[in-house]
């Protein structure tokens, strides 16, 4: 038994040895032989546009039929794969992102960067398609603009239509912004509601949404009021009752126009009117003008009139 066992294993030894030197031998000539099968070519993209990346931009390979022996595929699939490059200018974008190529236009590049044994087949697709890499943002819009609204007139409001923009854009500009700035807008003399209509600006690479933007200038005329505001004798130097001599009132009527936003907030405590006691007393002038010492800052001293404008005169 134990001499049949140490046989059947020689002969096993044996049979393994001669199944490795056939499969060997037929190894080899089929490493000889010729075949026609696909094999990756890879493509890289140069001249890229600064800020633009393209996805899975390091392994982009074209599909490629060619005829070689079996050793030199082999090569191609496990050791030194051909590379052609394409620039970016060859590209044709369909405006969303997307980049094609016919792949006819590879042909001549593709036989070159074979091995001479090799030849060339065909490809097999029609097109080598690539997508810019991008990534979507939502930023606040800002405005800019500088306004000047017509004498008497306010400006209320200005408001874009919407408050935020969504950006679809290449991944490296997308980290850059942090809001979206619209183009400045210059107006004088405004003094009536206006409407400014924004297109953004076109970008291959680039989408908004919304990609037109309203903006809305609202305008209003000033107010005007009326209230009473008591009078104020200054630089009074003796004792003396100009009331005696002048026909002077307690109170005058104070008319104003003010922007709507401020106008109602405004009190008689706002303004002072004062009368000058040296003029009065000493000037040759039968009559004085009253003065406006205080005056809120939101009211111009020229859209504030006094009613009356003048004492009355001498008694």
């Amino acid at each position: 038994m134990f001499m049949i066992k140490k046989i059947n294993g020689r002969n096993a030894l044996l049979f393994m040895c001669f199944l490795f030197v056939s499969s060997s031998l037929w190894l080899l000539e089929a490493m000889n032989e010729r075949f026609e099968t696909d094999i990756a070519v890879g493509v890289v993209v140069t001249n890229l546009p600064e800020g633009v990346e393209l996805e899975e931009q390091d392994d982009i390979s074209a599909q490629v039929y060619v005829r070689d022996r079996g050793n030199e595929l082999f090569d191609y699939n496990f050791g030194n794969a051909p590379v052609v490059s394409v620039d970016f200018s060859e590209l044709t974008d369909d405006g969303s992102g997307t980049l094609t190529i016919h792949f006819s236009a590879l042909e001549n590049r593709v036989s070159n960067a074979l091995k001479p044994s090799s030849t060339f087949l065909h490809f097999k697709d029609d097109y080598l398609v690539l997508r810019v890499k991008r990534e979507s943002v939502t930023l606040p819009v800002k405005l800019n603009y500088d306004v000047e609204t017509e004498k008497h007139y306010e400006l209320v409001s200005v408001e874009a239509s919407v408050k935020e923009i969504t950006i679809t854009a290449p991944s490296s500009k997308v980290n850059e912004w942090e809001y979206i700035e619209l183009p400045e807008f210059v107006i004088k003399g405004l003094s009536e509601d206006t409407l400014f209509r924004y297109s953004l600006p076109r970008d291959k690479y680039l989408r908004y949404d919304p990609s037109v933007i309203d903006v809305y200038l609202t305008v209003a005329p000033y107010v005007k009021r009326e209230l009473k505001a008591g009078v104020n004798i200054v630089n009074r130097l003796f004792d003396l009752n100009i009331d005696d001599y002048y026909d002077i009132p307690d109170s005058v009527v104070i008319s104003y126009l003010a922007p709507a936003s401020v106008a109602y907030d405004v009190t008689d405590k706002d303004f002072r009117v004062e009368l000058d006691f040296v003029e009065l007393t000493g000037g040759k002038s039968d009559s004085i003008r009253f003065g406006l010492a205080k005056c809120p800052l939101s009211i111009k001293e020229d859209d504030v009139e006094i009613v009356p404008g003048f004492v009355c005169r001498r008694k």
